[in-house]
């Protein structure tokens, strides 16, 4: 049995204890928040076994588990992505789907494992890139949010949710009415999320993301513009560390880079330049995020050459 930090090991009992239980689940959400603001993957691990602990503490019949699987589930999905270790897609999918088994058709619980299924199985397509994956994805959280009431604090995110896999869909199968209908969705999460935070800043970087999908198709200056002032925005709220700002950083990159194909202004490029570099400091090495961004990095590294005629510059793109 684990124990955290600074919790004696003789408040383990080999019985469930209610108590130890609280304690031991906020230990688990605290681990997830501190990986999500500095990015050590070991606080991911020590998260995923105080689910472990739990789950093994907990009787079978307990309403409490099909939230501590939804949890867990959560759980493993920032693992594959943190690692590039796939196993912990399969094992959060058999989560979620144990964790529907035990909830009623309708009702919060509910929602809340059906919006979970639906990341797992939009981090599933990105490994894939199978579009069967987007569409359920898609389904899910279309169930998630008809049962998510308007006033529900969880609404936002689910929204955030749906407009990621949308734009994704918008992607691989190009339909024009999945992107403006991405934008609608996170527009209504900002709405409901009007005060600064970092549930804000994640709406208003998903926002730029997708404006800058829509200038890219349609080319219109206005969606670059709101684009940019929307992750300048986003990244004014987000810690110095960890992995949200490194996303942050590289999303900016593609709208400067942008911006600088657009006005050829080499200030952009070098901008997106540090931005990148910045990106990768926080970027772990197994992180499937690496390699778009390493990507980019080439892109942007490839204009300056064109720019400059620079050929250290074609070197590091090149190696990227």
């Amino acid at each position: 049995a684990i124990a955290p930090k600074g919790v004696p090991a003789s408040w383990l009992t080999p019985a469930f204890d209610p108590e130890w239980a609280v304690r031991l689940s906020r230990h688990g959400h605290l681990l997830l928040e501190r990986y999500q603001d500095g990015g050590d993957v070991a606080d991911l691990e020590r998260a995923r076994e105080a689910w472990n602990e739990l789950l093994g503490l907990l009787p079978a019949d307990s309403p409490h588990r099909p939230g501590l699987l939804t949890n867990r589930a959560n759980v493993l999905g920032d693992l594959a992505a943190a690692t590039g270790d796939d196993q912990f897609l399969t094992l959060a999918m058999a989560d979620v789907d144990q964790a529907l088994t035990l909830t009623a058709t309708d009702g919060a619980e509910r929602a809340a494992v059906l919006n979970t299924r639906s990341n797992v199985f939009a981090d599933r397509y990105e490994v894939s890139g199978n579009l069967a994956d987007l569409d359920a994805a898609v389904a899910d959280v279309d169930g998630a949010l008809k049962l998510t009431p308007q006033q529900s604090p969880d609404r936002a995110g689910r929204l955030n949710n749906r407009a990621n896999v949308l734009s994704d869909r918008f992607k691989k199968a190009g339909l024009e009415s999945d992107l403006d209908a991405a934008i609608r969705d996170v527009d209504e999460a900002l709405e409901l999320t009007p005060h600064p935070g970092a549930g804000r800043a994640m709406y208003l970087a998903n926002r730029a993301n997708r404006l800058d999908d829509r200038y890219e198709h349609r080319g219109d200056p206005a969606d670059l513009a709101a684009a940019l002032a929307g992750v300048n925005e986003a990244l004014s709220c987000t810690p110095q560390e960890g992995p949200v700002r490194a996303k942050y950083l590289n999303n900016r990159a593609s709208c400067l880079g942008h911006r600088y194909g657009q006005v050829g202004d080499p200030a952009d490029l070098d901008a997106a330049m540090s931005d990148l570099d910045e990106s990768l400091r926080l970027t772990s090495l197994t992180s499937r995020d690496r390699g778009g961004r390493l990507n980019n990095r080439s892109v942007q590294l490839a204009n300056r050459y064109l720019r400059t005629g620079d050929h250290a510059d074609l070197d590091s793109a090149i190696a990227d």
